[in-house]
């Protein structure tokens, strides 16, 4: 069995939500490494300065720095693609953020173009030709007589309801406080 990479094994990590998982001190700091990379790169940092504020931050060399960097895009970004499909998800959320400014400040149509720019950022202006079909809507069959849909005849249909709605009634009292 080939053991799994530090990447793999974050990945794995922060995938599971599972609160009570202790990552063992190596992959603690590599974690508290990459969330601050992350951070930066999300804020639109070049990849220089956030190369730099690695190396004062975490006092490792510039080789080290870069090699958090690709890390980061690996753990955050989409395997096999990531250093692009990250972008585009840092790019999304920065247009997304100034929709919501604009918002605020009342330029509204400001916001209509930032949404429509993350709308196409995101790729959802195109059809997805590996997404699950839409399911089709249930049929829903209105009958008078349960027997008609190969129910079991039900006696006294009309006094077992009335019997229920009493008991909803009586249990659903409540007491109006001033």
């Amino acid at each position: 069995m080939v053991e799994k990479t530090d990447i793999e094994r974050l990945t794995d990590y922060l995938v599971s939500n599972d609160e009570d998982k202790v990552l063992p001190p190596k992959l603690q700091q590599k974690l508290e490494r990459v969330n601050f990379c992350d951070e930066q790169l999300r804020k639109l940092q070049t990849r220089k300065q956030v190369a730099n504020m690695i190396m004062k931050r975490f006092d490792v060399g510039e080789t080290k720095a870069y090699n958090i960097i690709a890390e980061t895009q690996a753990i955050y970004g989409v395997a096999g693609n990531f250093n692009k499909e990250y972008s585009r998800i840092v790019l999304y959320e920065k247009v997304l953020q100034l929709a919501v400014k604009a918002e605020k400040a009342g330029d509204f149509k400001a916001a209509a173009a930032l949404i429509d720019k993350a709308y196409k950022i995101a790729g959802l202006d195109k059809s997805d030709s590996g997404a699950p079909a839409m399911p089709l809507p249930v049929q829903i069959n209105y009958v008078f007589d349960p027997t008609l849909l190969g129910a079991g005849r039900i006696d006294n249909l009309d006094q077992q309801i009335k019997s229920l709605l009493g008991k909803a009634d009586e249990e659903t009292t409540a007491e109006i406080l001033p």
